[in-house]
């Protein structure tokens, strides 16, 4: 048994030369994700490898919240309460998870994704070997991630999510935009209007947004919304191999698509949304663009408000 400079506890064969591992502390997370260590999701079991938080914070056994890749539809970071989504760190954009502060983050780390057809598999790795850096999910549901400071000598906070309202999972519910940038922090996706006109008045987003023009299945349009936080993927398909204007196509063409993206911020691959649009924002760096499904009527709407989205 040996303890590695990684962190991670191992058992192996001491009368084997190579580094195969009988048994290591890292295929068994606790609340603690480190460099090398892996967060797992089997695609023919079901089951996944998580952070899960502790009760409280003098109490290490399993609390409520668990930090995981959750796998249906286009793989995305998530974490639960129980069975219920707590919040989402969001899909893969080819460099990182998006709900991400890029610039901040990919300048001590880097993250990776790997999608095979058993499992899907999360790490990260430092860029500079005198790093340490961990994240630990609270028992609260928080995440923080966490920076060693020679100086101080001293855990430094990096981030904490969620650190605002619309890091809540679906907290302007359906066919909305969350901005907590914006005077009004919900505002309902252009040709959506408030399902209870008296409940949005009043600042509570139950009930989401509806359309206000049914989509016809035949000549419908797109609107473009730039610099997003992609909405949940759980219910998505996607393609790695197609390009966007194929991805605008295969979406016109299914009556239930209701909206489609590139897969990665270099422009590739085709994701397509189904049914409503959940737990869409607007991100704090560079975010991504989706095209939402609208009835081809709508466009002469936009035209006499003079509505313009960057």
């Amino acid at each position: 048994m040996q303890l590695l400079d990684s962190g991670n506890l191992v058992v192996k064969d001491g009368n084997s030369k190579k580094e195969n591992f009988l048994w290591e502390s890292f295929d068994y997370p606790g609340n603690t994700f480190l460099a090398g260590m892996k967060l797992r999701t089997n695609l023919v079991s079901g089951p996944y490898r998580s952070l899960t938080s502790w009760k409280n914070a003098a109490d290490p056994g399993s609390g409520e919240f668990s930090y995981h890749i959750d796998a249906h539809g286009f793989p995305q970071l998530v974490t639960t309460k129980g069975e219920t989504l707590f919040s989402r760190a969001g899909s893969w954009t080819g460099f990182v998870f998006s709900g991400v502060s890029w610039r901040r983050m990919l300048s001590l780390v880097t993250f990776s994704l790997a999608i095979n057809d058993k499992e899907v598999t999360y790490q990260y790795e430092t860029l500079k070997a005198g790093t340490v850096t961990m994240l630990v999910i609270n028992p609260s549901g928080f995440v923080q991630r966490l920076l060693w400071s020679e100086r101080t000598r001293n855990w430094e906070i990096l981030s904490t999510r969620p650190m605002d309202q619309c890091e809540y999972y679906a907290f302007c519910d359906v066919n909305s935009l969350c901005n907590v940038t914006s005077p009004k922090t919900c505002t309902c996706l252009e040709g959506f209007v408030p399902k209870f006109y008296e409940k949005w008045s009043a600042l509570d987003w139950s009930g989401g947004c509806v359309r206000r023009i049914n989509l016809s299945c035949e000549g419908d349009v797109f609107q473009k919304y730039a610099g997003m936080k992609l909405p949940d993927t759980s219910s998505s398909w996607y393609d790695k191999s197609l390009n966007l204007e194929k991805c605008e196509k295969l979406c016109l063409k299914n009556c239930s698509c209701t909206a489609y993206a590139n897969v990665d911020v270099d422009g590739r691959g085709c994701l397509l949304w189904f049914d409503n649009i959940v737990d869409l924002t607007r991100h704090t760096d560079q975010g991504q663009d989706i095209y939402i499904r609208l009835a081809a009527s709508e466009l002469g709407i936009f035209f006499i408000s003079h509505i313009v989205i960057f």
